[in-house]
């Protein structure tokens, strides 16, 4: 009875425990299946665009840079050269078995192929199924010897070895061993001899550490071995095996041609990554840049800065918005930098006002109504804010007109205020401007600080009478499956003609009368100048179409300039220097009139239309919009 006790418990045991074994194995065998990759698929290569090249606005080459990729291998190619792949990845770059008993242990039971554990590239596609896989340890080594069998069995040595040596990035520019003996040897693959090839597959696994370029010796000894290995293994014979050991490699690589004006790719990159673009990627980049202006704007700034101030350094964008773009711009006082004009941001100083006129006028102010230019006290909570104008002049009740002729911050400010600084900053930023542009009452003195190719494209929006578009260094973006990026194609109109135009006119009298006057500017030239705190920064902002024209002049160290630093003394002369080369002599600056938009004679005193009934009153003329006209005036 006893012994009938101790075997019927034994068998509960027994069964107990195989129960608690099956148990086990399908809960593993659960957990591998759900973490298996669901696809096999190796991923294909995109074959399109041979090439990443820039051009200038004449359609000349800037930059070149050609790719490379391999035709597919075929069949009949993969079954050639098999051997050496086999070579190359189960024994020069093949992994050893692993030496743990439970990973045996396992590999046997689940029947997983020694060659697919052993494969690097194998390994390589294994690595690249499970990556992002949250499995860890052992059950993720597990997890890799399940997904490269599966991987193996699915597809088979020949797909795989084709697929990566047709894929395999070499260099960068060259993907795929065929396109590579191209790139060292400029012949095809089934025409280089034993150590070219040899050469060719060695650099498979890590291009970077068997770079030819940058260590030659130690990709020749690899090829070396790999060729021994060959000779060992009976895929070469002794007499060829010593020839190809014995060959001196010579590279004969195909070279693209030196970039041109490298700073000027650099902006060009930059901009194409605010496209989504990376540099480099395959398409045709077709830029605003106009080589003989960019000289001619070199030569004249380096001319110019030799009668400044030793240290001084200026910035000169010259924007075509008729084009849509920058043609041409120079960063330094000499040399082809790009630093001030492209990514160094400064204050604006007073080149930020026309944005408040025209947003006023926009709003339904005119440029007859009167602001009180006097210095004005602005409670700001505990405090107060009361800006001075310069050289402490200070006009009174004055037509809004005088306010941007002659850069009054008080009068400019009113109007600011008048208009709504929400409605001034929302403009600012519809125009262009890339800062943050807050509702102060500061603002409309520019605080904020831009680049200068920034405050170019802000007024592109002014040339463009109101309309706004990106007006940057890239005019088109062509990629090989047939897409278009153009920058400016999208056109927003963020501000009403007839405002920018009488916004434009009355700048017109900043060089005749204001403080651009007597700097040379050609007639009819519409210009801002802007001096921050301390002649810390001195600017000009000029509209004489097709052109916009934007000039910083300063010290990379922020220090003053001087009294003499403004930017009616340092950076109007400029432009007007620029202007002699781009026209002949006696050439007018012309803007056409929109519609809706007379010219009428206005009182001084009061603003109103001088008429018939009081002709004699002391008077000027105003571009006004016919249906916005001030009351006529009395006697």
């Amino acid at each position: 009875m006893r012994l009938l006790r101790f075997f019927s418990g034994l068998i509960v045991l027994v069964a107990m425990l195989c129960y608690g074994v099956l148990t086990f194995y399908k809960g593993e065998k659960m957990f591998f299946e759900h973490f298996l990759p669901a696809d096999y698929s190796i991923p294909s290569l995109n074959r399109h665009g041979q090439s990443f090249t820039v051009y200038d606005s004449a359609g000349n080459l800037l930059e070149q840079r050609t790719f490379l990729r391999s035709e597919p291998f075929t069949p009949e190619e993969t079954e050639l050269l098999g051997e050496w792949f086999r070579v190359l990845d189960l024994e020069l770059d093949g992994y050893p078995l692993p030496k743990e008993t439970a990973d045996l242990y396992f590999m046997d039971c689940m029947k997983i192929e020694t060659e697919a554990v052993k494969s690097y590239i194998v390994s390589h596609y294994t690595d690249r199924l499970l990556e992002g896989t949250p499995v860890t340890g052992i059950r993720l080594r597990f997890l890799r010897y399940l997904t490269a069998d599966r991987l193996l069995k699915s597809t088979g040595f020949p797909a795989l070895y084709a697929a990566y040596a047709d894929s395999i990035v070499i260099g960068g520019d060259t993907y795929g061993i065929k396109a590579a003996s191209q790139t060292f040897f400029n012949r095809n693959i089934h025409r280089a001899n034993q150590k070219e090839k040899a050469f060719l597959f060695t650099m498979l696994k890590d291009y970077t550490l068997y770079d030819p370029i940058e260590n030659f010796a130690a990709a020749e000894r690899r090829a070396n071995i790999y060729l021994h290995l060959l000779y060992q293994r009976g895929i070469l014979e002794r007499e060829e095996y010593l020839h190809a050991r014995d060959y001196r490699l010579a590279l004969n690589m195909a070279k693209d041609p030196e970039p041109q004006e490298i700073e000027y790719l650099r902006a060009v990159a930059e901009e194409l990554r605010t496209l989504g673009v990376e540099a480099g990627e395959p398409c045709e980049v077709h830029t605003f840049f106009d080589p003989e202006k960019t000289e001619m704007l070199r030569s004249t700034v380096a001319e110019y800065m030799k009668t400044q101030e030793a240290g001084l350094q200026s910035a000169f964008v010259l924007l075509d918005a008729e084009k849509g773009g920058i043609v041409a711009m120079t960063g330094a006082r000499e040399g082809k930098s790009l630093k001030r004009a492209y990514y160094t941001k400064r204050q604006t100083g007073s080149t930020f006002k026309p944005i408040v006129y025209a947003s006023a006028f926009d709003s339904g102010l005119r440029p007859t109504d009167f602001v009180n230019d006097r210095r004005h006290v602005y409670k700001l909570g505990r405090g107060s804010y009361s800006p001075r104008n310069f050289e402490e002049l200070y006009m009174g009740n004055i037509p809004a007109r005088k306010g941007l002729v002659y850069s009054l911050n008080n009068a400019t400010i009113q109007l600011a205020v008048k208009t709504g600084l929400e409605r001034v900053a929302e403009n600012a930023v519809k125009m262009g401007m890339k800062a943050d542009v807050r509702p102060y009452l500061a603002m409309p003195l520019g605080i904020f600080a831009v680049t200068p190719a920034n405050l170019a494209q802000v007024y592109g929006t002014m040339a463009g009478y109101g309309i706004y578009s990106e007006r940057g260094l890239i005019e088109r973006v062509q990629f090989p499956d047939g897409r278009i990026i153009t920058p400016g194609a999208e056109k927003t109109r963020v501000l009403d003609e007839k405002a920018v135009f009488q916004t434009l006119y009355i700048m017109q009298d900043v060089p005749r009368i204001g403080t651009a006057k007597g700097k040379g500017l050609i007639k009819g030239t519409a210009a801002k100048t802007g001096t921050t705190d301390e002649y810390r920064d001195a600017w000009m902002a000029a509209v004489f179409p097709p052109y916009v024209a934007v000039v910083w002049v300063g010290y990379d160290s922020n220090r003053s300039m001087g009294e003499k630093g403004t930017g009616g003394t340092k950076a109007a002369p400029l432009v007007a220097a620029v202007q002699k080369k781009l026209f002949e002599e006696g050439h007018e600056a012309v803007f056409p009139v929109p519609d809706g938009v007379g010219f009428y004679k206005v009182s001084s005193a009061d603003g109103r239309l001088i008429t018939d009934r009081c002709a004699s009153k002391r008077g000027y003329t105003e571009a006004l919009a016919a249906d916005n006209l001030p009351e006529e005036c009395v006697r």
